[in-house]
């Protein structure tokens, strides 16, 4: 079979172009985050007038997690206290939160789920440059969350004769899922999610992270030494998407071997780091999980 006989490629890519728009102001945001000349109060002017993000920030910057023995009661100051990227991840949860909710039975993921796997992906990114000791781009965490979101337009298209292709040459073959939409469907879902964002006018950075987690050595083998930032978004991603499913999906994963490799030596981790990593996500998971309510 041809890749892609079963899927009108044309059609599924009109549709991403056909997405309706994020809120103005995750856009905006993400500009200013990834504008070094950009300041916080830029990032401030937008969020004050977008009442349901501003109290979300208020909240989240009081929360357990973030607050110290003073009181947040400006938006000026939750900015200052989360950060730009942070703020950046709060709307976009706020302007995808319902989307990402949705059951996908082209996925078997129940309701919640994706949306589950998004936040503790989104985590994990925000806890790894602790971890790990390195800096990394502030938008990584909003990648991190919107990793996924071409699965909500790819799942439109899996119909039932699909769907038992797609999960036997993954279970019965043993070929990796995104190998296999990428060999049955002619496109997978990193690349569709990819192509969804960039039609939201989101930073390069995301369209690159997005587009790559699940094969940041594809980018490295391509530009990767020449774009140092892109690099380690979507090294990041990769390995935020994968401690995310040890730690609400399968716990026994071994993050060792689903790690790419490149990724792996890129971000000097060992065994060590990952483990300090999830048990760092498995605490803080449900509290940061309510935080994005």
């Amino acid at each position: 079979m041809e890749p892609g006989a079963l899927l009108d490629l044309d059609l599924v890519i009109r549709d991403a172009w056909e997405m309706p728009p994020l809120p103005a102001s995750i856009g905006r945001l993400a500009v200013l985050v990834t504008d070094p000349t950009s300041d916080l109060g830029d990032i401030v002017e937008v969020v004050e007038f977008d009442q349901a993000l501003t109290a979300k920030l208020l909240r989240a910057a009081n929360s357990a997690a973030s607050a110290s023995a003073r009181e947040i009661t400006t938006v000026a100051e939750a900015v200052q206290r989360l950060g730009g990227g942070m703020v950046l991840s709060f709307a976009t949860a706020h302007g995808t939160r319902d989307q990402l909710q949705q059951p996908l039975d082209g996925y078997q993921l129940d309701e919640g789920e994706l949306w589950r796997h998004s936040v503790a992906s989104a985590l994990v990114a925000q806890l790894a440059p602790r971890t790990l000791k390195m800096s990394v781009p502030s938008v990584t965490f909003t990648v991190s969350l919107l990793h996924d979101i071409g699965k909500l337009l790819l799942n439109r298209f899996l119909d039932p004769e699909m769907r038992q292709l797609l999960h036997r040459a993954h279970e019965e073959g043993g070929i990796d899922w995104v190998k296999a939409e990428s060999e049955i469907l002619g496109i997978n879902h990193a690349e569709l999610g990819g192509m969804m964002v960039q039609h939201w006018d989101l930073p390069t950075l995301i369209i690159r992270g997005i587009h790559y987690h699940h094969n940041p050595d594809d980018f490295a083998a391509a530009v990767g030494m020449h774009k140092p930032e892109e690099q380690t978004v979507c090294d990041i991603a990769h390995v935020a998407n994968v401690i995310a499913n040890r730690v609400d999906r399968d716990p026994s994963l071994d993050v060792t071997s689903s790690v790419q490799p490149g990724a792996w030596d890129r971000l000097k981790l060992d065994e060590g780091k990952i483990d300090d990593l999830t048990e760092a996500v498995a605490e803080q998971f449900e509290a940061v999980l309510a935080r994005y309510e």
